[in-house]
């Protein structure tokens, strides 16, 4: 499976798994490394397992396939005032990252605010093209300090695009945080689905 390494900042110890999703049945024949996957995908996101310690930037992270057939994937990492990574939200979801036969669900966990802009009201309509509604909490200048979910988050196969809908705001870029959704509960929970396979890399 996808390996999420981070790395620099200052800190250490911080360690995450990759959720992958937009999934493409393996077209046989290429060569017997991904003869040996059933299927590939890209990583819409990251689940911390760890959040690590005295960070005083946000480390880097990377995206590393063992197979090497996956590339692509790019992710940027948050961190609160103790210098723990709180979350790690994806740029680019790459392509052809293995999949084990046991995928966690992926669901929008929280939002974080890449760019706060201005003019912007508490009350102004945010929504993603997967139908998640976000709440915004707003400054005295209208810049975006803080976005939620307001409701359960649904399955999604790809990055949700957050849209900001507001007649005096201006520059506001919010990016979503993808977790995993327990389909049983309807709610996000903090596990994560054991992994009942193992690809081997046939070299």
């Amino acid at each position: 499976p996808v390996q999420v390494r981070i790395f620099g900042g200052f800190g250490d110890g911080a360690t995450a798994t990759a959720i992958l999703g937009s999934f493409v049945r393996n077209t046989p024949g290429l060569n017997e490394a991904v003869n040996a996957v059933s299927q590939t995908g890209s990583v819409l996101g990251v689940r911390i397992t760890n959040p690590g310690q005295n960070y005083r930037y946000p480390p880097f992270v990377e995206f590393v396939d063992n197979c090497g057939q996956g590339y692509g994937a790019i992710g940027r990492a948050t961190i609160n005032d103790q210098g723990q990574v709180t979350g790690i939200y994806v740029v680019s979801t790459g392509e052809n990252y293995p999949v084990t036969e046991e995928t966690p669900v992926a669901a929008v966990s929280s939002v974080t605010v890449d760019s706060a802009g201005s003019g912007y009201k508490s009350t102004d309509k945010v929504s993603d093209n997967f139908g998640n509604q976000y709440s915004i909490k707003v400054d005295g200048n209208g810049s975006i300090i803080d976005s939620s979910l307001l409701n359960i988050s649904v399955p999604i196969n790809d990055i949700p695009r957050i849209k900001i809908t507001s007649d005096t705001g201006i520059g506001g870029i919010l990016k979503p945080i993808v977790g995993i959704s327990s389909t049983s509960d309807q709610k996000l929970t903090a596990g994560i689905t054991s992994v009942t396979s193992v690809i081997d890399c046939i070299t």
